[in-house]
């Protein structure tokens, strides 16, 4: 949600939406690529989860992927079956669990550097992708496993502080729709600084709608 998005970002920071984000950083400017996919549980082979990012980044401007830094990956309701530990490279020191298959698809892609990965087991998860790992440094995560699930993590890149999230927002109230990513980005700027965000995922707003929850 643009709007989120806005009241999310701290002064200095500006988001734009859609698939290619670019965050200004540090007097900077780096560009973000965005996949967000609710999986409904099923598992993803490698041909049918290749396929699906082919046809994502197909409809991008010209050039959107070769001048991306890094391709954030936020995934809702995955599969278990894809959560096995391989012995993947990963820049955060510790093996990957989001499944290899999604490795190998950003892989490529050109971003063969996993820089973090956070949602444990949960069915919300959130992984970083970059062309060039050591430009990015972990600082944070946070995960919930609640209906409202939230995964969050905490970037250094080119001085500042970037939040990424993925996040899946599913209740029949509001406040309990947006407070949990809300008060995890709080947590967030409390412990270490933001200067921008990142959020994307499933954000459901069909039941009893609000003012509040329209003006999304």
């Amino acid at each position: 949600s643009p709007a989120m998005l806005r009241r999310m970002s701290g002064d200095g920071a500006t988001a734009h939406d859609g698939a290619g984000l670019q965050g200004k950083l540090a007097g900077s400017s780096s560009k973000f690529l965005v996949l967000t996919l609710n999986e409904g549980k099923l598992r993803l082979p490698p041909g049918r989860l290749s396929a699906a990012v082919a046809e994502a980044v197909r409809g991008l401007p010209e050039g959107a992927v070769r001048e991306a830094a890094a391709v954030l990956v936020a995934r809702q309701e995955a599969s278990r079956w894809d959560m096995v530990t391989v012995p993947v490279p990963c820049s955060c020191g510790s093996p990957s669990a989001v499944g290899e298959q999604w490795d190998a698809a950003m892989t490529g892609l050109g971003f063969a550097s996993k820089v973090i990965e956070v949602g444990g087991f949960g069915q919300t998860r959130v992984a970083l992708y970059a062309k060039d790992g050591s430009e990015f440094e972990p600082c944070w995560q946070y995960s919930t496993t609640f209906n409202c699930s939230v995964a969050l993590a905490v970037v250094r890149h080119r001085g500042s502080r970037l939040l990424l999230g993925s996040v899946h927002l599913d209740s029949h109230t509001k406040d309990l729709r947006e407070d949990p990513v809300l008060a995890a980005i709080a947590e967030a700027r409390a412990a270490v600084g933001l200067d921008a965000a990142l959020v994307a995922g499933d954000f459901n707003y069909t039941m009893e709608p609000t003012a509040r929850a329209m003006a999304f």
